[in-house]
């Protein structure tokens, strides 16, 4: 205050004005009642100014997904980091919005992605299986074993991917509920897996398709006429993340105690990929993720 007061001499005719002021600065200094009591204060007199908006900033701004930390859960060489940078990018700048925000959160969020994108971060679905996984996997095949020996992928020929998709999706004996045409209507490969969760099938398509511009406004995209944009980082992010919030998967994940972990990560499954043998997978992905604190410091 010191200084404030030197200038008191010099106010003469404004001088009831000048105390009110001298009070009002004296109430707004606290500087002195703080240095050296407080942890992380100088004990020196001496004060920068940081401006009040920067400073609200410092002390709110939310941690961020790292590269390090989703290397941690794709280690391959195969994944480079600029796609797990496009990946984190995506996401940390819609934490909020995306239900994305809090450990427990993503942990349940990447077991998933995990296990639908496999360790080789593929975008886009591979269905290069043999005929023995055909059958395992596919109703279709499982009823048409021979169909499974002519397209899997055998010691004398690659499987057919595309006869595979239009034949195991196909709406009429095949998954029904993908909405879905005949096999000749190539619907199953036009709408075959894709992005983070694989998002299969021409019903799961139009419905993305249809709340794109209610989350995401100001984009003329059409993902049933350009399905393949589902194969860039940011459309296969936001097809997840759409499901992840439409599901309210987030919520689930919320109520996840220590008691209850693999149930809760079984029902995010089971809104996921219903019918997969991957149960156990995600139960040891999602173990993994939080066993080994990756997204720990979100919570800080």
């Amino acid at each position: 205050m010191a200084r404030w007061e030197a200038i008191t001499p010099l106010m003469r005719n404004a001088r009831v004005n000048w105390e009110c002021e001298l009070e009002r600065v004296g109430k707004l200094q606290w500087w002195d009642q703080v240095k050296g009591k407080v942890e992380g204060f100088p004990d020196s007199p001496v004060v920068h100014h940081i401006h009040p908006v920067a400073l609200v900033g410092n002390f709110s701004r939310k941690p961020l997904i790292t590269v390090a930390m989703l290397r941690k859960i794709w280690s391959g060489p195969s994944v480079s980091d600029d796609r797990l940078t496009e990946l984190a990018n995506e996401i940390n700048a819609n934490m909020a919005d995306y239900r994305l925000d809090t450990e427990l959160r993503l942990a349940h969020f990447f077991a998933q992605v995990r296990q639908e994108v496999g360790p080789a971060f593929w975008l886009v679905e591979v269905l290069s299986y043999s005929p023995a996984g055909l059958k395992e996997n596919f109703m279709y095949f499982r009823n048409r074993p021979s169909e499974a020996e002519a397209y899997g992928k055998t010691p004398t020929h690659e499987a057919d991917q595309q006869e595979i998709a239009n034949r195991a999706y196909n709406g009429i004996s095949g998954v029904a509920s993908l909405g879905n045409g005949s096999i000749d209507s190539g619907d199953g490969w036009r709408y075959r897996g894709r992005g983070l969760k694989q998002l299969t099938g021409k019903y799961n398509y139009r419905e993305f398709n249809s709340a794109y511009s209610s989350i995401w406004p100001g984009e003329n995209v059409d993902f049933l006429r350009n399905p393949d944009l589902l194969a860039q980082m940011k459309y296969g992010v936001r097809s997840a993340v759409f499901f992840w919030l439409n599901a309210r998967l987030y919520e689930i994940a919320d109520q996840t105690t220590p008691a209850n972990m693999d149930q809760q990560v079984d029902d995010i499954t089971r809104a996921v990929n219903k019918h997969t043998g991957s149960y156990a997978n995600r139960r040891d992905n999602f173990h993994n993720i939080l066993n080994n604190r990756i997204f720990r410091e979100i919570d800080q």
